[in-house]
């Protein structure tokens, strides 16, 4: 009915268990300097904001066919492990498939068994993940096969066409320098690259970037200079900020191993001080409160605590089962007006410090029960900067 638009448009597939969304995004930018790039998935359905679920094999063909009619000329299509070779994207011509971590539950085998059934190219594989090298065995003969590992030490597989790996992964002051080696016998090759992004996990991302972009014909160092532009997901550890100016973050971590992940990547960042500003949900998640509160004390230097989304519980209720898990706090600021607590933390930063903002994300409503009103903390921390950068000139 739609014309099998993916026939007319460069379809880059992502899947795994964890990063897909963020990937996307970086897909999306790298490719967007030089040609129209969008992206479908959960979080990120265009310039329009986020799909509530995955399309269905219909509507994804539709917003497909749309987004050719726009002038599209590549897609960066998020796509579950279990919908590999199913109907949702059975139809779906891939130019690249990249793959981020699969889960320790299996499927992966099925996943890559299903590509028989993909009109795909490429098959971009992360060979740090022990499941998917596992399974790299049974995927298609056909089928073109590059890599990507963190691991100085990493060699690549038989079958592998193109593999790239870090030597060396340096946080700096407002990003990450990775050292990348193609290794893969065709020829030898190496580049030293600095990007703006945070994060172990945006390591990983931007070395499957490269290999993506690699895979379709640039050379390295072509492609690394790509990268130097980049900058995170929205509202996953996305940065504001910084050049003279503190460098303010702002991520979706609400749970207390998410906010552990984004805290200690910050901190290998070594910034003069840490501030975060935290809060926890309403009606959900109230065993994980104290877990909170304790991580947040922990690894920062400075803690403001706010409400996020206190639907219909009592805000109040919310900051004190935090701070229950903290040990001082007399040294907490509690400030329940989210955007004043933004305003707060920002304030309080000077250069060379960092401030998380943490919870919402790119999320942009504000849910106090009875009452939803738009709110963005990203909206809000570009405020707050240029009051800063105001207040100090």
């Amino acid at each position: 009915f739609y014309g099998s638009p993916s026939t007319r448009i460069e379809v880059l597939g992502v899947t795994g268990e964890h990063g897909k969304t963020s990937l996307c995004h970086l897909i999306a930018q790298a490719l967007g300097r030089e040609q129209a790039c969008e992206i479908i998935g959960t979080a990120g359905d265009g310039p329009r904001g986020g799909l509530e679920d995955a399309p269905d094999a219909v509507t994804l063909q539709r917003l497909m066919s749309e987004r050719l009619a726009q002038g599209t000329k590549t897609l960066a299509l998020e796509v579950a492990a279990g919908e590999l070779g199913c109907a949702q994207t059975a139809a779906v011509r891939f130019g690249h498939l990249v793959c981020t971590r699969f889960a320790a539950d299996g499927g992966h085998e099925a996943g890559f068994q299903a590509l028989g059934s993909q009109c795909l190219e490429w098959l971009v594989v992360n060979l740090d993940d022990p499941y998917q090298v596992a399974a790299l065995d049974q995927a298609p003969p056909a089928l073109r096969l590059a890599g990507y590992s963190l691991s100085a030490d990493a060699l690549p597989p038989s079958r592998c066409e193109l593999m790239l790996r870090a030597s060396r992964v340096v946080p700096v002051a407002a990003g990450l320098r990775i050292a990348v080696e193609r290794c893969d016998g065709e020829r030898a090759d190496a580049v030293e690259l600095e990007t703006g992004l945070i994060g172990h996990f945006n390591a990983a991302n931007a070395l499957a970037l490269l290999t993506l972009l690699c895979s379709r014909g640039l050379p390295l160092g072509q492609a690394a200079s790509e990268l130097s532009h980049l900058r995170g997901a929205p509202g996953r550890m996305e940065c504001f900020g910084g050049d003279g100016a503190p460098l303010v973050v702002v991520d979706s971590a609400r749970t207390p191993a998410a906010l552990e992940n984004a805290l200690r990547s910050l901190r290998l960042h070594r910034f003069r001080r840490l501030i975060t500003v935290v809060g926890s949900g309403g009606e959900r998640d109230q065993p994980d409160r104290p877990a909170l509160g304790a991580i947040a004390e922990r690894l920062s230097d400075k803690l403001i605590l706010t409400d996020d989304n206190p639907r219909g519980e009592p805000g109040q209720q919310i900051i004190a089962d935090i701070l229950s898990g903290v040990m001082d706090a007399s040294a907490v600021s509690v400030e329940r007006q989210r955007g004043l607590a933004i305003r707060i933390a920002i304030a309080l930063a000077g250069v060379g410090d960092a401030v998380l903002i943490a919870g919402k994300g790119h999320d942009t409503i504000q849910d106090m029960g009875d009452l939803k009103v738009r709110f963005s903390d990203r909206a809000q921390v570009v405020e707050a900067l240029r009051e800063w950068r105001e207040g100090h000139h």
